[in-house]
């Protein structure tokens, strides 16, 4: 039941790009995955700096600033996580842009059908389901 709910919540977002912000769900796909694409780019010319910062620490032996290198390291694993989240999300995008845009038209009108297709299937399978629960 939950994963009806969650289908007809999900489909409430394309919705809201597709009338309010007149974006078609091809535009909005390639644009998050130029903006992950660019997180992912600042996010590993920082991890490279953090790098750096690192080797140079300890290129001093004994390490002279022990809490500094905790703090760099501490940063480059942030920095990692963060990039993986972008490149992460780069990798979705590309796998809807691949697998379910071609499936989807780009006109407003023929989207928001779809869309509303799809919710009054979902809604349909719902009650569907939950006859049977009960």
């Amino acid at each position: 039941m939950a994963v009806f709910w969650g289908a007809n919540l999900s489909i409430a977002f394309p919705l809201v790009k597709v009338l309010l912000e007149g974006q078609d769900l091809h535009q909005y796909v390639e644009s998050e995955i130029e903006l992950y694409e660019q997180e992912s780019q600042s996010r590993s010319k920082s991890h490279d700096e953090a790098v750096a910062i690192i080797r140079e620490l300890e290129a001093t032996f004994p390490v002279r600033d022990p809490k500094r290198l905790a703090e760099a390291e501490r940063l480059k694993v942030r920095l990692e996580r963060k990039q993986n989240e972008a490149d992460s999300g780069a990798w979705r995008m590309r796998w809807v842009q691949h697998y379910l845009l071609p499936w989807i038209p780009r006109d407003r009108f023929e989207t928001f059908s779809f869309i509303m297709v799809l919710l009054v299937i979902a809604t349909v399978l719902m009650e569907f389901v939950s006859s049977f629960r009960t």
